[in-house]
């Protein structure tokens, strides 16, 4: 590949690591991204994903893959209409990691010092 003195595009090579962190709120766009994003990675790269812990996150509802109404609880009143959001239970973000042609590497659930549950999760993938 020529490059003209001009370094390569990280694309010719694709990316060591693509990082998400608490933004992937939809469900059919979530999903092709991440299947799009495969021909992204640089061969051994990964996907870290930090997103809503499915036990905190899912409030009163039941626990089944489904939107959800926003909410900024815990902002100032200037943040008025939250969006929506999907909420994916744990089987449901594997099931797209596998359809979307990855592999589950690590996955953490970081625990608050005083409350002891999970204030997240942490999705490390890699390709299939």
């Amino acid at each position: 590949m020529q490059t003209h003195g001009r370094k390569p595009s990280p694309l010719a090579n694709g990316f060591d690591l693509i990082a998400f962190n608490f933004s992937l709120f939809g469900n059919e766009l979530v999903e092709a991204l991440l299947t799009r994003l495969s021909g992204w990675l640089a061969p051994g790269g990964k996907i870290l994903i930090q997103t809503l812990h499915p036990y905190q996150a899912m409030g009163d509802h039941p626990y089944i893959s489904q939107w959800l109404p926003g909410s900024w609880k815990g902002f100032s009143q200037a943040f008025q209409q939250p969006a929506p959001w999907y909420f994916r239970t744990f089987e449901n973000w594997i099931s797209l990691f596998s359809k979307a042609g990855y592999r589950l590497h690590e996955l953490r659930e970081p625990i608050h010092p005083h409350t002891q549950r999970p204030v997240s999760v942490i999705f490390v993938l890699s390709a299939a």
